[in-house]
C-alpha cells in the first residue's frame, strides 16, 4: 500500500511526523479515511478516535478537535487535544466520565448541561480508545 507524510501537532508540540497508508478521523460530517493521492481538502475535526495505519502495524488516538489538511500529497492534523492510547491515564477519564454524568443529571441549565455533554463525549472516547489496546 502507498504511504504519505502524516503530521500531527498540538498545543504542545509535535505528536507524530512520519508515513502512513491510512488515516481515518471524525469530522464535523463523520468519519473519513484518506489514503495516498487523496485530493485537497480541509475540514474541522469533531471528538472521535483518530485511526493511524502504518506498514509495521497501526496507532490510534483520542482527539478532541481541530482540523485536517490534505494538501499536495501530505497530510496534517492540528488538534486541540491528541492522546495516543498508550499516554490515556484511563482512572483520569473514568472521573471525568462521573463527573460529566453528574452534571448533567442536575440539569442547573442548558449551557452547563450542554458543556457536560461534551466533556462525557471527550471522556467515553478517551476510555473507549485506551481499553482497545489491551
Amino acid at each position: 500500500m502507498k504511504e504519505f507524510h502524516l503530521e500531527i501537532v498540538t498545543p504542545e508540540g509535535k505528536k507524530f511526523d512520519g508515513n502512513a497508508t491510512m488515516i481515518s478521523v471524525v469530522t464535523t460530517e463523520g468519519r473519513i479515511g484518506i489514503l495516498a493521492g487523496h485530493t485537497d481538502l480541509f475540514a474541522p475535526l469533531d471528538i472521535g478516535e483518530v485511526k493511524i495505519s502504518l506498514v509495521d502495524g497501526e496507532r490510534s488516538a483520542a482527539c478532541t478537535g481541530g482540523f485536517l489538511s490534505v494538501k499536495g500529497g501530505k497530510v496534517s492534523i492540528a488538534a486541540v487535544c491528541l492522546e495516543f492510547s498508550d499516554e490515556i491515564d484511563v482512572e483520569r477519564a473514568k472521573k471525568a466520565k462521573e463527573r460529566a454524568e453528574r452534571a448533567i443529571a442536575e440539569k442547573k441549565d442548558r449551557a452547563a448541561v450542554g458543556a457536560a455533554r461534551i466533556r462525557l463525549a471527550r471522556a467515553l472516547t478517551r476510555i473507549s480508545v485506551a481499553e482497545r489496546r489491551k
